[in-house]
């Protein structure tokens, strides 16, 4: 699948000097602090699209034309609940096969060009996302310290019943039936896949389970090599109760921590923001458009946490001004 997509990328040296941006700056929002550039440290192809999504202002039309791909795999306007675009995604654009290479430009926010940086900060073994996303900062600012940017990274661990699961598709050595490990199951026999995710689902998903979805965000305002952070950790938790009772309408997918099942307990067309158990990640959504919020929480939940950047961002703004060369 990565061979067929094709990335216009963009050296990591003009990041903050291109002309793409169609808007002026908003000044009021930076107050007079706006950086060249905004840039998310990520090499998810996947969460670029995403990202893409929500500076369009969760118009699904907008997905067809992201300005970083050569064509979309895809028709995304054919999802009409968010659970129908992760599918979608997870089906033409494979997690790990579509890593970004090479920096790209995804759009803009508040008069600002926003980039894609690849990174290499992530580390095995890790289940804090607050460090993972700080290291992931650390990567990209190695390359950018000399630009006046603010860089952004995100991370997300997911906990079940107290345990950290990863994707089901590399943690079948957890599963007692498959103690050999992964590859005691032939993920291209789709009735090897559907035994796996039975039991994987009997195994890991009890009467009654607490799903615990962590993410956090570490965005560093570099000038002239003076560096300012700040952080924001958002956590939603699901207690579903007699879960197995429901096991039959849920999908497990092999590419998302814990099957994917967290998103699939939500009431998509009920009111979702009353359905978030952190505060302010409730409150932030609730002064959305009734229409954008469901797109909003399914986004974070893959992984892409765009609704806190302006949040993000906007305390970054109260800070001391970018000092001018």
């Amino acid at each position: 699948m990565a061979n067929q997509l094709e990335v216009r990328s963009i050296p990591i040296s003009e990041i903050g000097n291109d002309q793409r941006v169609l808007s002026k700056p908003d000044h009021e929002y930076w107050k007079g602090n706006e950086p060249d550039a905004v840039a998310v440290a990520t090499s998810s192809l996947r969460k670029i699209i995403l990202l893409a999504f929500a500076l369009g202002g969760y118009n699904r039309e907008f997905i067809r034309t992201v300005p970083f791909l050569e064509h979309m795999p895809f028709d995304p306007t054919t999802a009409t609940t968010p659970l129908e675009l992760q599918q979608l995604l997870e089906k033409h654009i494979p997690n790990g096969d579509a890593e970004l290479k090479e920096s790209v430009y995804v759009g803009e926010f508040r008069g600002i060009s926003v980039y894609a940086v690849p990174q290499q900060g992530e580390t095995a073994d890790n289940d804090d996302p607050l460090l993972q996303s700080i290291n992931k900062v650390i990567d990209v600012q190695n390359s950018l310290n000399s630009k006046r940017v603010i860089i952004v990274g995100s991370d997300t661990v997911g906990l079940i019943n107290g345990e950290h699961l990863g994707k089901p598709r590399y943690f079948a050595h957890q599963v007692g039936r498959f103690e050999r490990g992964a590859l005691d199951v032939d993920f291209r026999n789709p009735d090897e896949v559907n035994e796996y995710c039975q039991a994987y689902l009997l195994q890991f998903y009890s009467s009654d389970t607490e799903i615990i979805h962590n993410n956090a965000v570490f965005a560093t305002k570099l000038s002239d090599g003076d560096v300012q952070t700040t952080d924001q950790e958002t956590s939603l938790t699901q207690t579903v109760q007699d879960v197995q009772q429901q096991l039959d309408r849920v999908i497990v997918s092999l590419d998302a921590g814990g099957g994917g099942l967290f998103q699939q307990f939500f009431d998509w067309i009920g009111a979702i923001e009353e359905q978030l158990s952190d505060a302010l990640m409730r409150e932030v959504i609730a002064q959305l458009p009734e229409e954008q919020r469901p797109w909003a929480v399914l986004t974070h939940i893959l992984g892409m946490p765009a609704w806190s950047l302006p949040e993000v961002f906007e305390e970054l703004a109260n800070r001391k001004q970018f000092r001018i060369a």
